[in-house]
Formats: C-alpha cells, structure tokens, sequence
C-alpha cells in the first residue's frame, strides 16, 4: 500500500475497469457477444505490458508529474530508499574526511 507506484497501479486498474465495464454492457444489451469480450480483455489485458499499448499514455504522464516517485520506486519501500540515499552521502562525506586528514597541509 506505502509503495510509491501503487497510486499509478490504481489509476491503471480503474481505467481497465471502465474499458472492461463499457463492453460489458454492450454484451448485456446484445450488441456484442461475450466471445469477442473474453478474446478482447485476453488480447488486451492478460500479456505481457511490451505486448500491449493501452497504459502507456497514462504511465507516460503520471511519470512526468511523479519523478520523485519513480527514484524511490527503484528500492523495495520508500525506507529502504532513504536508506540507501543516506549511505551513499556517507560514504561520500567519510571519503572527504579522509581527503582532509591525508591533505599535504595536515601531515
């Protein structure tokens, strides 16, 4: 639920919802075989995302307003990236600590 990709995965998930729901109600009004539904939601949603277009403008604009959600979504929580970030600026302040003491000026 905390993973900063969930909202983009709701907002997908209702999208496909509404397609799904839409020729649904054609099936119930006769004017489309369930058939061709079953072969539709196979065809569009049950293959792999590379295979299928339908999101690509959705995730395509929800990245361009989210791109700080993109980079903690490269770790597994929000936490772990934090986590990350921070030993990383360590590491980088412990090496500019040990450039200072081996300096020329110090020894």
């Amino acid at each position: 639920m905390d993973h900063p990709l969930n909202p983009l995965a709701g907002k997908l998930a209702i999208i496909a919802l509404q397609d799904v729901g839409v020729r649904m109600k054609k099936c119930w009004q006769n004017n489309d075989a369930i058939d061709n539904l079953i072969l539709y939601i196979r065809d569009t949603y049950f293959v792999h995302p590379n295979d299928t277009d339908w999101m690509d403008d959705t995730i395509k604009n929800w990245a361009k307003k989210n791109e700080k959600a993109l980079l903690i979504a490269e770790s597994e929580t929000e936490i772990y990236h934090h986590e990350k970030q921070f030993k990383k600026n360590l590491e980088k302040f412990e090496k500019e600590i040990e450039n200072i003491k081996n300096s020329p000026k110090n020894n």
